[in-house]
């Protein structure tokens, strides 16, 4: 486990695929002499296999790593992770409380490729750790789903397969109707063009003050970084959720949109989440 590119045989390296396409492994793609790129490093780049992840949570129960004084840092909460957000973030670590009252610290990350997702329920002795290879199917989705399976809680499976969508003809469906609009939206930049289209394209939960600012502020932020931006590809992931892949026509970077829908008719926009993320195959050099 390390950021410094050990010297392994291709073999032994896990490969990352869309779909049924190889996208290949980390050490295949563009890296330093030595490991990540420094904007990697602290936040992401790490290599390291479910067995150490387990041995470092092991580690941190005890006073091996770090003294009690310190290592109550790590899980105190400190900041709130957003203005409404109900986690907070310690040293490194999300921070919420469940449900059942207890302390749930963890965190996930990923390329839209490979994805890692971390749990720890530290009142309850129960820690999930979950790495992924499959875009389209991150880690989250399975180790979230374990949870709630764990704690008896109501759950749904993940979806076996997902379905590529044409993204000429997405706007014929409900969903991609509103999925077209949100790109429309964020191309303007303007957060009066999402405001105008609270009713229309979003669900009642953005009329809350909280969500209605953070939406806002999402618009203006990408809008004004990033849009326009090309759809490249579009993936339904689950039966209220489709992602989108789409290139950044100003500064070149790929993104990732995870949109969720409502289950209901008529099926508006119930949750926005953007990564960054890398080319689908055959799309580097465009």
């Amino acid at each position: 486990t390390g950021y410094v590119l050990p010297s392994w045989k291709e073999g032994q390296l896990a490969h990352g695929y869309r779909g049924a396409r190889d996208w290949g492994t980390l050490r295949g793609h563009p890296w330093a002499s030595d490991g990540p790129y420094w904007h990697l490093r602290a936040n992401g780049g790490i290599l390291s296999t479910v067995t150490d992840l387990y041995k470092w949570h092991l580690a941190l129960e005890g006073g091996r790593i770090l003294p009690d004084s310190l290592r109550a840092l790590l899980s105190h909460p400190f900041v709130r992770e957003g203005p409404d957000a109900d986690s907070f973030y310690g040293y490194g670590w999300s921070i919420s409380t469940t449900p059942r009252g207890t302390r749930l610290v963890g965190h996930n990350g990923g390329n839209g490729i490979f994805s890692a997702d971390f749990l720890r329920f530290l009142d309850e002795g129960v820690v999930i750790i979950c790495l992924a290879n499959v875009a389209g199917k991150p880690a989250w989705q399975v180790s979230q789903t374990v949870a709630r399976i764990l704690f008896g809680e109501a759950y749904e499976l993940p979806p076996e397969k997902t379905e590529l969508l044409d993204p000429a003809t997405l706007a014929s469906s409900p969903m991609g109707a509103h999925v077209m609009a949100l790109l429309e939206i964020l191309a303007q930049g303007d957060s009066s063009a999402a405001a105008e289209n609270l009713g229309a394209h979003f669900a009642e939960s953005y009329r809350q003050p909280e969500k209605r600012q953070r939406l806002l502020a999402f618009v203006q932020r990408v809008g004004s970084r990033q849009a326009p931006l090309r759809l490249v590809r579009a993936e339904r992931v689950g039966p209220t959720t489709i992602e989108l892949t789409a290139k950044s026509e100003r500064t070149g970077d790929w993104w990732l949109l995870t949109v969720d829908f409502e289950e209901q008719e008529p099926h508006r926009i119930a949750g926005i989440r953007m990564q960054d993320t890398v080319p689908p195959e055959g799309q580097e050099e465009q």
